[in-house]
């Protein structure tokens, strides 16, 4: 049996995310709030038959609040952003290398 969602939901959802960003900007809201809120209403109706009319939703989500594909905030991204093993191992060979008396 296919479960579609009703059209209704979805106009919702777009004047929900337009007054999310009106509070946003009134400050009465945090991003963080506002998308926790988004993906908890996404992954309701994500089981259902509705793929193509979620993915509109996320971009205009996306498009709003101007956040990358996977909804990360800007202070998720920079911890994201951690050094490993081998850029470590690039740091330690370019400060060998570069340290005088050593010709490679």
């Amino acid at each position: 049996m296919i479960r579609k969602v009703n059209s209704e939901v979805f106009r919702r959802e777009y004047k929900r995310i337009n007054n999310f960003r009106i509070l946003l900007d009134k400050g009465r809201l945090s991003l963080k709030d506002i998308r926790n809120c988004y993906l908890s209403w996404r992954g309701t109706y994500s089981k259902f038959d509705s793929g193509y009319d979620i993915l509109d939703m996320d971009l205009y989500f996306r498009y709003i609040f101007n956040l990358n594909k996977n909804f990360e905030l800007p202070e998720d991204i920079d911890k994201s952003k951690k050094k490993t093993k081998t850029d470590k191992k690039k740091i330690y060979r370019n400060n060998f290398y570069n340290e005088p008396g050593i010709n490679c």
